[in-house]
């Protein structure tokens, strides 16, 4: 966990993917980010969008360093709900990591 929260300090955030080309970074791959809030957080007044956003951009940016990346643009933010996993409001994040 500590290595994560290191790297995950050193992350380049890109505002788009033409400031990512610019700054000489190359493209490895999309990635994405899934935040879930069960029953039980929605009703309990758990339910903060701006944090169940912060949550999925969170797994996107772990998800950016599994694959080596220490950088990335957050392309598509979406709430959705589903059954899947048991979540009652979901957002996922998609976007593109990169390596300079």
């Amino acid at each position: 966990m500590f290595t994560y929260e290191f790297e995950k300090q050193r992350l380049q955030e890109f505002i788009s993917e033409q400031q990512a080309i610019e700054s000489g970074a190359y493209y490895i791959g999309e990635v994405e980010g899934l935040s879930c809030l069960g029953e039980r957080s929605v009703q309990s007044g758990g339910y903060n969008p701006t944090e169940v956003n912060s949550i999925a951009i969170e797994q996107l940016k772990l998800e950016v360093v599994n694959r080596g990346g220490n950088g990335y643009w957050v392309e598509s933010c979406k709430d959705f709900t589903s059954d899947y996993q048991n979540c009652d409001v979901a957002t996922v994040c998609k976007g593109k990591a990169y390596s300079y």
